[in-house]
């Protein structure tokens, strides 16, 4: 398909925005050739070594970043190249941008947050995670609430954790939260501790008590997030500690550094996958005490 007058005519117009004289929107076919082809595109955005061609009113209807910035700044307003610092995108994190900022801009021109990683290689489900991972932290950063709700199901549909793939939910964590938009990280978190507790709950009605409890030993904190919590207290040592207790067994659980409630239960403790193998013990945890059925958590 090759430029067009309609297109011509077109090229300043967003997805949702009408034409002088009370014309119909620019179609999404025109669209999205105009992205494919950067017909009479009067922006280009650089990046590692990348151009991607756009026209800035296609990205001020969709983005309220680049409304913003368009309205706000006349010098960004003007430019004919926006180079990477200007986009605020942080240096280190600019090699895993070029394909996520490329799907966000496309998004723009044809609503599609679909991506096919085949063409791209060898990509894992890890890789396609991370890939929606990213896309939503720039949908978030860039104000486009349409397209990370999509990042959401995408991340939703391709992430997970299983048995046969046994990671550190806290590692995972841990690696994700620098730089991270904090609504991107708040979904990351929500959906993996959701299909942890899934995988932990399978598990405990499947009689693997072993593994459960491997699980939760590798990843205390995040496990303790499972359980009701209580307000502050105070541990043997007296420093500063949280409570959550077992709706199976009633036992109160202590760790010394705060986690954030998500409201999500299981359905017993280890001290109740422990009782049914017939022991009183966590093996590396010493400060498992059937007396009073407390456990303390080392952070």
């Amino acid at each position: 398909m090759k430029p067009t007058a309609e297109m011509a005519s077109n090229v300043n117009a967003g997805t949702g925005l009408q034409q002088e004289g009370g014309a119909p929107p620019v179609s999404p076919q025109v669209l999205a050739e105009l992205f494919r082809t950067g017909f009479l595109s009067d922006v280009t955005l650089k990046f590692e070594g990348a151009e991607i061609r756009a026209h800035k009113l296609v990205l001020a209807d969709k983005s309220k970043w680049f409304k913003e910035a368009f309205e706000g700044d006349y010098e960004f307003a003007t430019a004919v190249d926006i180079p990477l610092h200007a986009l605020g995108v942080s240096a280190e994190r600019a090699l895993n941008m070029v394909l996520p900022l490329t799907a966000l801009v496309r998004f723009c021109y044809t609503g599609s947050s679909t991506y096919s990683p085949s063409a791209q290689g060898h990509w894992t489900p890890h890789l396609t995670s991370s890939f929606y991972i990213t896309l939503h932290h720039l949908a978030s950063h860039y104000g486009i609430p349409a397209l990370a709700t999509r990042c959401k199901e995408h991340y939703r549909a391709v992430s997970g954790v299983s048995s046969a793939n046994l990671v550190s939910i806290e590692g995972r964590f841990s690696a994700l939260s620098h730089g991270l938009h904090h609504h991107t990280l708040q979904v990351v978190q929500t959906l993996t501790l959701r299909a942890y507790k899934q995988e932990l709950d399978k598990l405990q009605r499947e009689g693997k008590y072993k593994e459960a409890l491997q699980w939760m030993k590798l990843n205390p904190r995040v496990t303790s997030q499972l359980y009701d919590q209580f307000g502050a207290g105070d541990d043997d040592a007296g420093e500063p500690a949280r409570e959550w207790k077992c709706a199976g067994c009633s036992a109160v659980f202590l760790y010394t550094k705060p986690a954030k409630r998500m409201n999500l239960q299981l359905r017993s403790c280890p001290c109740c996958a422990v009782e049914e193998e017939g022991r009183r013990d966590l093996p590396g945890n010493e400060g498992a005490r059937a007396g009073n059925n407390f456990v303390k958590i080392e952070d």
